[in-house]
């Protein structure tokens, strides 16, 4: 049984101590930038989230997770912290 010592031209520069050393540390530079950048990103979300979140805290304290119960000021301050108005015939007359 004899083997086919020959390589593939288009492989063999792949299989080679060394080939694609450039482009294998430019990919692990990127690679570590997008990492880091969700890491930074997600960060990011959770100061503004806890930043905007103080004054219900300071408001209602810990039974803002314990309390079952949600009674909203007035309709119109419900409809405005909803972010958008919904369509009027979802709206109950007075």
């Amino acid at each position: 049984m004899t083997t086919n010592t020959r390589s593939n031209p288009a492989t063999a520069s792949l299989t080679q101590k060394g080939g694609g050393k450039t482009s294998d540390r430019a990919f692990s530079g990127l690679a570590l930038v997008a990492g880091l950048l969700v890491l930074v990103i997600l960060a990011l979300i959770l100061i503004v989230t806890v930043k905007q979140s103080i004054p219900v805290f300071q408001k209602e304290g810990l039974k803002f997770f314990t309390s079952s119960t949600w009674i909203p000021k007035s309709r119109v301050n419900t409809l405005s912290l909803l972010g958008a108005r919904p369509p009027l015939a979802m709206i109950p007359p007075a």
